[in-house]
């Protein structure tokens, strides 16, 4: 029940009872004009008086009819009892939703966001680039092998994304193996990613079809490609690890949920406040429409 439902209420009452009334003026002047006419006019007028007061009654009735439900709903929203269950109600979520709060508050400030999974997002660029850059460059020296720029090209890309996880893989290293099968594993891959890369150089010579000399030749270009993916192998050891990777995602799971609360608290806060008002605000409707009753 609102402010617009109170209103058509009247506005229905005033056209009801309005009408009501012209029918029994009417109705009371028609007697008068008649009443010369009867034997008795003492009679007469008693009749009138009397069919005006039942007609008075009729609209009396017809008005309690109309306003004595919507006055018993509003009562019954402002009652006391109502406001004050909704409000306790809306006390005790208000205090588990700061109770949780400050739980999160709290884990959050004995916790930080790993730096390194801040900027995980550049670090993986820059293995990327690094660790391809090379390779994607040079593919057109494919040719010599596979003898089309599209196999060539397929050849270059699938050795740069190979490189890209090698990088890694060295780079961050892999926990489940032993100190020493994991010393003996980076070993046997640097050492095939470098005859790899001195094979490459020397297609990459005949290619180029180059005169050897100290600096243009196959054993430099391995130092190129060597270096490029050392620079690749050292940034992807500053990635998180996989604890930090847990930890990053269980920080921002709780921010975001800190967030959800904060939100779901404030509306809460907002319902405490809407139902003062609205229970004022039933107050005063009662209070009008009473009135409005009386004076119709």
């Amino acid at each position: 029940m609102n402010r617009n439902d109170v209103a058509r209420i009247k506005q229905h009452l005033r056209l009801l009872t309005g009408q009501m009334w012209a029918n029994a003026r009417a109705k009371a002047m028609k007697d008068i004009v008649v009443l010369p006419k009867k034997g008795n006019p003492t009679e007469g007028l008693k009749s009138i008086m009397d069919s005006a007061h039942s007609d008075f009654k009729t609209i009396e009735e017809k008005i309690a009819e109309e306003c004595d439900p919507v006055l018993s709903r509003l009562k019954h929203e402002v009652s006391k009892d109502k406001l004050g269950i909704a409000l306790e109600d809306l006390a005790e979520k208000a205090k588990v939703l700061e109770g949780k709060i400050q739980v999160f508050k709290v884990w959050l400030n004995r916790h930080r966001l790993p730096q390194a999974y801040k900027r995980k997002g550049l670090i993986q660029l820059g293995v990327v680039l690094m660790a391809i850059s090379d390779v994607l460059i040079n593919y057109a020296s494919f040719q010599v092998l596979l003898g089309s720029l599209l196999s060539s090209l397929g050849m270059g890309i699938a050795f740069g994304l190979l490189l890209v996880v090698l990088a890694h893989r060295l780079g961050k290293g892999n926990n489940k193996l032993s100190l020493r099968k994991e010393k003996r594993t980076k070993i046997a891959l640097w050492v095939g990613v470098s005859v790899v890369f001195g094979f490459f150089s020397a297609v990459r010579f005949v290619y180029l079809d180059l005169d050897y000399t100290f600096f243009v030749n196959p054993l430099m270009f391995t130092i190129v490609s060597l270096a490029l993916f050392v620079g690749a192998v050292s940034l992807a050891s500053l990635l998180p690890s996989k604890a930090q990777n847990q930890l990053a995602h269980e920080y921002i799971k709780k921010e975001q949920e800190l967030t959800r609360v904060e939100h779901e608290l404030d509306h809460n806060t907002a319902m405490v406040v809407q139902a003062k008002l609205e229970h004022e605000d039933h107050k005063e409707l009662i209070a009008q429409l009473e009135t409005f009753r009386i004076h119709l």
